[in-house]
This record gives C-alpha cells, structure tokens and sequence, in this order.
C-alpha cells in the first residue's frame, strides 16, 4: 500500500511540475506588438492621433523605416534614439503629447490625454 501511494504522489508531482513549466514557454518567442484600448495605452505612426481616457497613458510609436536610428522628440523634449521600423514606447503620460522625428519630414503624431477636469 505504501509502495503504491509513494508511487502515484511520485508521478502526480512529476505530471503537475511538468504542467506548470509548460505554462512558461511559448512556442512564439517574439514580443506582441502593443494595441491602443482607448483607456491606458495608445500606439501610434507619423500623422496618427488618438485619445488616452486614463493616466497615466502608455504611448508607443511606430517609427517608420527611416534607413537609420532617429531621434524623437515628445513634447519638444528628446525621448531618446531609436531604430528606424521598430514600435518603441516612450513612456507614460498624464497629459497629451505631440510626437515627432528630429530632423525627418514626417506628420507629427497626437496622443490626447484628458486632463482631469475634463473627464
């Protein structure tokens, strides 16, 4: 009896550490792009504009294939140099933000983030 209690909580461990590290692997190892929810998180490319209804808002921008690192700027301020045809994130935001590419002819982007009286 002993024995074959020892043996099925042996194998019902081994069954259930096996379950619970296949829960950690993926078969897709890249990253999923990000999507905006209107709520917490806006993504965005040269000319887009969209509305963030809660704070703080995660933005991201699509940089379009440029041949090249490029510099953004938000909100007249550099974000940072970034490798053309990537969606990086800039960080979050509790106000609106006008995003452009130093030095590129490209549309600004526009992400609207209420402020809190307008809500």
């Amino acid at each position: 009896m002993n024995r074959l209690l020892t043996r099925f909580l042996t194998t019902s461990s081994l069954g259930l550490i096996l379950i619970i590290l296949s829960g950690n692997l993926t078969a897709d190892p890249q990253p999923k792009e990000p999507v905006s929810d209107g709520w917490l998180t806006a993504v965005v490319g040269p000319g887009d504009g969209v509305s963030c209804s809660g704070t703080p808002c995660s933005v991201y921008y699509r940089i379009p294939d440029l041949g090249g690192p490029v510099e953004i700027i938000a909100n007249n301020f550099s974000v940072g140099t970034f490798p053309s045809g990537k969606t990086v994130s800039l960080g979050n935001y509790n106000d609106s933000v006008r995003i452009s590419i130093r030095d590129k002819d490209v549309p600004t982007a526009y992400v609207n983030v209420p402020g809190e009286w307008e809500r």
